[in-house]
């Protein structure tokens, strides 16, 4: 799933490349009198192309102050921050995912937001706002808000004279999901087995957060091994694909539901906009993952997934500061930004989006008529989470081609993933 691949891809090259950067920053740039704000992201061509015309409009209402954007592919982004990191030139302002957000700051790269002037946070939704939050200090501010959702291809399920619940529980899913192949030769669902952040709705509402305070992992091997043992039986009962079909996989257009073959996937509510062009003759419908207890949504979430951080030694953190409420607060760069960095993480942004594309709409809404029914907003993931999602695609792949049982395949999980989060 695209959830889980775009984050495995990290991998060890921008871990040790930041491993470099472990005694801090220089405390001079170079930039300290040229007036210039370096800005970095990640993402694809729109995200470039729209976050460069933000930046112009930005700088040219300024006095003396002008922001430089660089904007390069997810996968080469981290190393080239750590690269930068390591060498003491980290840019001003920079996009930060969630996965390495807890490593970075315990570096020393982040300025404490909260000190800076000119930065507006009230506006944020409460569990984005306090995402940013690291030992009680504020780092990040949370650029959108995310949260787990099912997606459905209307045609498919409509043809099939079925709707999907909004209120139902995983054995109802089960149901669902298994009579949907059974009527219609196609895979109800995809295969979300191996996907550790869609996994985390099922474990919260089992366990709670999958993680303490401290970081460590409070999963216990028989929630994991309930969780491999209904993908397995899916797969099994072909209501979702076998796993070297989802293996071949991995991306949007790639998906069982984007080719057709499969009526449901899941996901952060904000790819139905990534979705929904690959879905020629319907549209894409979102929906609340399934809950333990039907109608109970605490299980599902609402956080930021990446943030805007500012440099620890930016030369000028309160332009940069200012720099960072534009991005968020103003309604001009969200109507250019839309959301291509996710869902706008204010109400007053969001509402600039009422005349927004029906997808952008769904993930809007969604965001809206769940946040005050979704569960607190778990912490930071903490630092070695990159290696626990690859671990829990190849635990639930070891099950799938019948390497390994669903309780055999959770203790290894469970032993590498004290490993990676140095247990």
């Amino acid at each position: 799933m695209p959830t889980i691949d775009r984050r495995s891809l990290l991998g060890a090259g921008a871990a040790a490349g930041l491993a470099l950067a472990a005694g801090g920053c220089r405390a001079d740039s170079g930039r300290a009198d040229s007036g210039e704000l370096m800005v970095s992201w990640y993402g694809g061509a729109p995200v470039h192309e729209a976050m460069n015309a933000v930046l112009d409009s930005w700088s040219q209402a300024q006095d003396g102050v002008t922001a430089i954007g660089s904007g390069v592919a997810f996968n080469d982004y981290w190393d080239k921050l750590a690269t930068e990191t390591a060498a003491g030139e980290p840019p001003d302002v920079f996009r930060m995912s969630m996965t390495y957000f807890v490593e970075y700051a315990s570096r020393g790269v982040f300025a404490d937001v909260s000190a800076l002037n000119g930065l507006d946070l009230s506006l944020l939704d409460e569990d984005v706002r306090g995402s940013g939050l690291v030992d009680g200090t504020l780092y990040g501010v949370g650029q959108s808000s995310i949260a787990p959702a099912i997606f459905s291809s209307r045609s498919m399920v409509s043809d099939a004279g079925a709707e999907v619940p909004v209120e139902w529980t995983w054995d109802d899913f089960r149901d669902w999901v298994t009579e949907f192949a059974t009527d219609t030769g196609k895979y109800g669902t995809t295969d979300m087995g191996g996907n550790f952040q869609m996994f985390d709705v099922y474990a919260r509402q089992e366990v709670g957060n999958q993680f303490a305070d401290d970081g460590s992992l409070q999963l216990t091997p028989e929630v994991i091994a309930q969780w491999f043992t209904l993908w397995d039986e899916l797969r099994k009962a072909k209501a979702a694909p076998p796993s070297d079909v989802t293996a071949a996989g991995g991306d949007f257009e790639t998906n069982p539901m984007s080719t057709g073959d499969a009526a449901l996937t899941s996901g952060w509510v904000q790819q139905v906009t990534f979705y929904q062009p690959l879905i020629r003759d319907g549209s894409v419908e979102v929906s609340p993952m399934p809950q333990k207890t039907k109608g109970d949504f605490s299980g599902l979430f609402v956080k930021a997934l990446d943030f805007w951080c500012i440099s620890a030694n930016a030369a000028n953190p309160d332009a940069a500061a200012q720099l960072v409420n534009h991005l968020i607060n103003d309604a001009e760069a969200t109507d250019v930004i839309g959301l291509l960095l996710g869902v706008p993480p204010t109400e007053a942004a969001r509402e600039s989006l009422a005349h927004a594309d029906r997808a952008t709409r769904a993930a809007v809404d969604y965001i809206d008529d769940y946040a005050e029914l979704a569960g607190p907003a778990p912490g930071p993931w903490p630092t070695g989470y990159g290696e626990l999602l690859s671990a829990f695609t190849r635990a639930n792949e070891s099950v799938g081609f019948g390497k390994a049982s669903a309780a055999d395949a959770a203790t290894t999980f469970l032993e590498e993933a004290q490993r990676a989060l140095g247990g």
